[in-house]
Formats: structure tokens, sequence, C-alpha cells
């Protein structure tokens, strides 16, 4: 990944783009693995990045939420950094996004 891991405005700008999302979906009628799918590939369509929804439901929220995800990304310059950097950037929003889910669904 290329994000640094011990880069504290990256993990800001993770976080930030993590908390407006749930933000976003809050009272949606998603199950945990369409909130997880759903933010990956609005992410990927934010960031330019090649993706495909793994449902018509995905693609069609998708839409909205990246123009939503595309908003916040905008703020941090993330659109003129690298493709690696954006990767990166997906990567780390999911595993950030998962890892919330899995304590709210009372695991670690």
């Amino acid at each position: 990944m290329v994000l640094m891991k011990s880069s504290c405005s990256n993990r800001d700008m993770v976080s930030s783009i993590v908390r407006s999302y749930f933000g976003y979906i809050r009272g949606s009628n998603l199950t945990y693995d369409e909130i997880a799918e759903l933010l990956r590939y609005s992410m990927c369509v934010a960031l330019d990045l090649n993706s495909k929804g793994f449902n018509t439901r995905i693609e069609e929220s998708g839409k909205e939420c990246s123009k939503y995800i595309r908003n916040i990304v905008q703020d941090f310059d993330i659109l003129d950094k690298s493709e690696d950097y954006r990767q990166g950037l997906l990567e780390a929003c999911v595993h950030s996004m998962q890892m919330s889910v899995n304590r709210a669904r009372g695991g670690v």
C-alpha cells in the first residue's frame, strides 16, 4: 500500500471518508456485505479506478454514493495522485470500514 501507515494526515483522511460514508448510508437497509461492496465500488468510481459492482443494486446505489464520495476526496486532492496511491486509499478505507463493522457486530 502506498499510504504510509504512520502518517497522521492519511489516517485522518481515511477516517473522514469512512465516517462520511457511514453517515451517507445511515438508515439504509443494506446487509453488511452490501455495505462493504457499496463502499468499494463507489470509491472505485469516485477515484477513477476500474471496477464493477457485484449486482445491479450496488451499481445503481453506487452512482449516487460515488458522487458523494468524490466530493469528499476532492477536498484532499486525491484525484491528482497516482493510481497506486488511489488504490492504497481504497484498500485503507475498506479495511477501516470493515474493522468498524466488526466492532459494531461484537468482534475484534
